[in-house]
């Protein structure tokens, strides 16, 4: 008889079953019409901001031969919205939950940081601090002479 392989991956105290999940912002809890989240390693939701912000203005995706390019701008309802509602709709679901966190500053980062890892329903974070399409290329604000 064949065994089922271990694929199970340890990042810091957090074990996942497997390696497998989607990167923040792919798809949200309508997909699980057609993925079985519960074979996920863990769900990443959409980043999420301490304040709402509305994003990129529109277009905002640009098909290219071979792929697409996107410059969303990490739209986001806010800390509070995502607490309220994002965070119960994954609670069905038997995969951990890594909150992805965006801020104009490292004291946001630092602040949202705090407030969710105190949330039980929050296994890991993972800091979004690539997205080039924020202002001063996501380093937050210029500094003005």
């Amino acid at each position: 008889m064949v065994s089922e392989p271990d694929l199970s991956v340890k990042i810091g105290s957090l074990v996942l079953k497997n390696p497998v999940m989607p990167a923040s912002g792919t798809f949200g809890p309508e997909m699980a019409a057609f993925i079985d989240f519960n074979r996920l390693g863990a769900i990443v939701p959409k980043s999420i901001t301490k304040a709402a912000r509305p994003g990129n203005k529109i277009p905002r995706v640009c098909e290219v031969e071979g792929g697409m390019i996107n410059s969303i701008g990490i739209q986001s309802k806010g800390v509070e919205a995502y607490i309220r509602h994002t965070l119960p709709v994954y609670t069905d679901f038997d995969v951990p939950l890594i909150a992805s966190i965006s801020g104009e500053s490292v004291g946001e980062f630092a602040e949202l940081a705090e407030r969710l890892s105190k949330d039980s329903r929050v296994a890991a974070l993972e800091l979004n601090i690539s997205c080039p399409n924020l202002r001063n290329n996501g380093r937050g604000r210029a500094h003005r002479g």
